[in-house]
């Protein structure tokens, strides 16, 4: 199952290489979630799904067991293994839309648990090198939530309007 194309694999490792990019999960507010929800379900093994540079494991790479996947970062870029609990921050909307449902069905994949996932509904303030907007996906809360209602339950859902139209779900694995 294909989840990126080779073109953008190399526009998104240019990035990585030039900067630190895609360290939403590391934010002060989104690692009182995370932990969170660490806390209330138990769990001692995370996949930060599409890490970015720097990721959750550089700051609580101490006390959880963390697996790091990031296609745009060769060392990150094996396939990861299910984990019970799966972050996936500010990640979504930068996937290639031909791929979006590969890549939900890898997410399915390789949550065994919960999942905690953001996504921005709304164009990124960066454009890629080849002229497209960073957020190849801008769709509103509903597209989004159609697509993941087809493959988890959503335990916890949250809309943060003001500027930043960002979805936020908890969600569980949907057995189908």
């Amino acid at each position: 199952m294909k989840l990126i194309s080779k073109e953008y694999k190399k526009i998104l490792q240019e990035i990585h290489i030039t900067g630190r990019w895609g360290n939403e999960s590391i934010k002060p507010w989104m690692l009182e979630i995370i932990e969170k929800h660490i806390e209330e379900n138990d769990v001692s093994n995370i996949l930060d799904y599409g890490s970015g540079y720097p990721g959750l494991k550089s700051v609580l790479g101490e006390k959880y067991n963390i697996t790091e996947y990031d296609p745009g970062i060769e060392s990150k870029s094996k396939t990861p293994e299910p984990q019970e609990y799966v972050v996936c921050t500010d990640v979504l909307e930068h996937i290639e839309p031909e791929f979006i449902d590969n890549v939900l069905d890898d997410l399915k994949r390789v949550v065994t648990n919960k999942g905690f996932f953001t996504i921005s509904c709304r164009e990124a303030l960066m454009i890629l090198s080849d002229g497209r907007n960073a957020h190849l996906i801008q769709k509103p809360r509903e597209w989004w939530k159609e697509k993941l209602l087809k493959r988890f339950n959503v335990i916890e859902e949250t809309y943060i309007e003001r500027g930043k139209e960002q979805l936020r779900v908890l969600v569980e694995r949907k057995e189908n």
